[in-house]
């Protein structure tokens, strides 16, 4: 007994549908579509609004400019506006302005820092207890790495990390002290712009603390109240011992 076949023209699979006599995937064809044909694949159509570059959806135009044709796209509404990207960073290697392509190195850097041949001749690198040669910026390659992809979340690059932390001499923005381990300087931003941990979109970045600064801040929740409310509490308890000494 011969073994029975697609009843599609073209098709030599076997059939697994006793009613229809079609393969499992003419008989899913013509379920979903109503026939067995190959129907073509729909092409991406550019919204036509001449400063979108979103997907068409009706009337050639996206949802967003269905909307309102007339808008541009700084005036649309939050849930269609798109975050502008910022200048593109460049290779951390200082006097190189090739843009990075990987981990804030350049092409040319590395494929450099690749070659198994290479010998940084630079001082010991500036991290705590870390005992490696020096490629730039102070920093072994592992922690030139580390620093540009701790500070990436933040949308800052290493030269806006360096600038701000020499408008503040190095030294956290509050207390006017450093992190005792030699941990830099950690970077605060505003919860209510980006309530997200650990990222911020670049524009709501105040300052430079040391660890405990900012976790104070952290836990207050940005309220200046209670950080207030806590000073009057202690000079309070403070005075009290200083009249207890008396």
């Amino acid at each position: 007994m011969s073994e029975r076949t697609c009843s599609t023209d073209g098709c030599e699979g076997p059939y697994g549908r006793i009613t229809t006599g079609m393969c499992s995937k003419h008989y899913q064809r013509y379920k979903l579509h109503g026939t067995t044909e190959d129907r073509p694949r729909r092409r991406w159509i550019m919204c036509a609004h001449p400063e979108c570059s979103r997907q068409a959806r009706a009337g050639g135009l996206c949802r967003a400019h269905t909307a309102d044709p007339q808008a541009s796209n700084d005036t649309l509404p939050p849930r269609f506006s798109r975050r502008t990207p910022g200048p593109e960073p460049y290779c951390v290697f200082l006097a190189c302005d090739r843009p990075h392509k990987a981990n804030g190195l350049c092409h040319e850097h590395k494929l450099l820092m690749a070659d198994p041949d290479f010998e940084p001749d630079g001082p010991t690198c500036s991290w705590p207890k870390c005992h490696s040669a020096s490629v730039t910026r102070g920093l072994c390659t592992r922690h030139v790495h580390f620093r540009y992809l701790a500070l990436r979340p933040y949308g800052m690059t290493l030269d806006q990390y360096d600038a701000l932390h020499a408008a503040q001499s190095g030294r956290c923005a509050i207390c006017a002290g450093v992190n005792a381990n030699g941990n830099w300087l950690a970077v605060d931003h505003d919860h209510s712009c980006c309530p997200t941990k650990g990222t911020s979109c670049g524009r709501c970045i105040r300052a430079l603390l040391c660890g405990n600064c900012n976790l104070m801040i952290g836990h207050s929740g940005d309220a200046a109240e209670r950080l207030r409310a806590g000073a009057d509490y202690l000079d309070q308890w403070n005075a009290r011992e200083v009249m207890r000494a008396v």
